[in-house]
């Protein structure tokens, strides 16, 4: 019995035994199904995290579309709200899924329940790309037609643009061609202004200005020339006297009275005159020899011949341009101010690179000093020679100014030499005076004359240098006859003045008292 009994319970044992590896078998080949599907699922999990975090990102970059379309234009109440919503929860499901996954791996029990929960993440994250695909497509839409507009708008812009660039093109065709014309007509015209303009520039040496300061140096080379004739000098009054009466002077000078101020305006008179003598000899003369020695005669001459031709061809002819009547005058001022600068200078030998003096100045500075000799002595040796080397300087200059310089103005300036015993006129002649004794005064010797331009008229003549003058008192008789005839002049106008009233025909009448 007992045996019997053993017997069924190891049968038993073995049953169970046998049962139990065979569930232990089955539950080992269930579990691993039930960790390949933890895996499978652990892989999809990991697949849909990567789908949610492009999800992700796409709906950031949405929203910064979403932000900008804001910006440009109010939507109102539309889908990217409904979006943004779905996908806050859709994320805040996926952090639960998440957690829940974590514990499934632990837990195999809530396999089920992750598998229906990715069965509805699936779901959601296709209801999720659809709506994205509609946002996107609206997205897309709008800008379409945003971009439209505004090639719409840029269009009528460039249209606009265009319209007005051809504008500013037909504009600047029109000021190109303006701007030449005027450059065309501003160098006709700068070519016709020099040929018309006669002013001379204010720093050429031939402006009137410059020309005032050379005569004044002029002027004291002669004053050094003629001497104070103080000092170791000898004066030749037997000379000097029949000096002066040639010129009309009816002072004489004594060694008690020697009058050297006298001396020295007669002696500068004397020596331009006599410089102007042999000038006009020389220029006559030489006019047409053809020789380079009295280039200057011939030229002076050859050009005096075409300046009146062009006047008279000026004159004579037909037209209106002011070219042809200026030419004579350029000619005139462009000859005078070559022969101004080289006139007289020393003449360069043919072939050779020497020069000697001109022919003119050798000539008559060595006339000059002897003529100078003839009225007085320079007894120093060394003093002599000083100033015996003036002259060849005073010749150049005297004949340059006179002969050229005043020709090169326009109109040409002159000289003029004051008479003796005209009355003294302050303003074209300086002398020591006081301007109290003006009226008592007259001119005894000019010894250098005045220079400008309408001497003759007192209206509008220009003076450049006043004539230097020696005056002496009026005699009583021409004074009386001088101050009567002023004063008779000035009653006269004032009788004038008063012609009208009740009174007119009571006149005063003077008469001058001569005795």
């Amino acid at each position: 019995m007992d045996e019997s009994k053993n017997t069924t319970l190891n049968n038993n044992d073995n049953n169970w035994s046998v049962e139990y590896k065979n569930w232990e078998i089955d539950g080992r080949e269930e579990n691993k199904q039930l960790k390949d599907e933890l895996k499978n699922s652990s892989l999809e999990i990991d697949k849909l995290k990567t789908q949610l975090e492009e999800i992700s990102e796409k709906y950031k970059q949405s929203e910064e579309s979403l932000l900008t379309l804001r910006a440009e234009k109010d939507y109102g109440n539309n889908p990217l709200k409904e979006f943004k919503d779905n996908l806050d929860k859709i994320l805040a499901e996926n952090e639960t899924l998440k957690d829940e996954v974590s514990k499934s791996s632990k837990n195999s029990d809530d396999y089920e329940t992750i598998r229906d929960e990715n069965n509805e993440l699936k779901k959601s994250l296709e209801t999720l790309s659809q709506k994205y695909d509609q946002l996107s497509s609206r997205i897309k839409y709008d800008e379409l037609e945003q971009n439209l507009a505004q090639s719409s708008t840029n269009n009528e812009m460039k249209d606009s643009k265009d319209s007005e660039l051809r504008h500013l093109q037909i504009k600047n065709e029109e000021y190109s061609r303006e701007i030449k014309l005027k450059k065309e007509a501003s160098q006709y015209q700068s070519a016709l202004g020099s040929a018309t303009n006669f002013r001379i520039n204010d720093d050429d040496r031939n402006h009137h200005v410059q020309l005032k300061n050379d005569i004044s140096e002029l002027q004291n080379k002669l004053r050094n020339y003629v001497t104070t004739l103080k000092g170791d000098f000898e004066i030749k009054f037997d000379a000097i006297n029949n000096l002066i009466k040639k010129y009309d002077i009816k002072t004489s000078v004594t060694p008690e009275n020697p009058k050297k101020s006298l001396i020295r305006a007669v002696l500068q008179h004397h020596i331009l005159k006599k410089i102007i003598k042999d000038m006009n000899k020389y220029f006559n003369q030489n006019s047409e020899t053809e020789s380079a020695l009295h280039l200057e005669a011939e030229i002076i001459s050859k050009s005096k011949d075409l300046e009146d031709k062009l006047a008279e061809f000026s004159k004579t002819r037909c037209g209106s341009d002011q070219t042809t009547h200026a030419t004579s005058i350029k000619i005139r001022q462009k000859v005078n101010i070559a022969l101004s600068n080289r006139g007289f200078s020393d003449i360069i030998s043919d072939g050779k690179d020497i020069s000697q003096e001109h022919v003119f100045i050798n000539l008559h500075k060595n006339k000059l000093n002897s003529e100078m000799n003839k009225y007085r002595i320079i007894k120093d040796d060394k003093k002599r020679k000083s100033v015996e080397k003036l002259a060849p300087d005073i010749i150049r200059e005297f004949v340059r100014l006179i002969q050229f310089r005043l020709k090169i103005q326009e109109p040409s300036a002159q000289i003029k030499w004051i008479p003796i015993n005209s009355d003294v006129d302050s303003s074209i002649m300086e002398g020591n005076w006081d301007k109290d004794d003006i009226d008592n005064l007259v001119v005894e010797v000019c010894s250098f004359p005045v220079i400008g331009q309408d001497l003759d008229d007192v209206e509008n003549r220009k003076v450049y240098t006043p004539a230097q003058v020696f005056t002496k008192s009026k005699s009583y008789k021409s004074y009386v006859i001088s101050m009567s005839s002023k004063v008779a002049k000035r009653i006269s106008n004032l009788s004038n003045t008063t012609n009208s009233g009740p009174e007119s025909g009571n006149r005063l009448i003077m008469y001058p008292y001569v005795s």
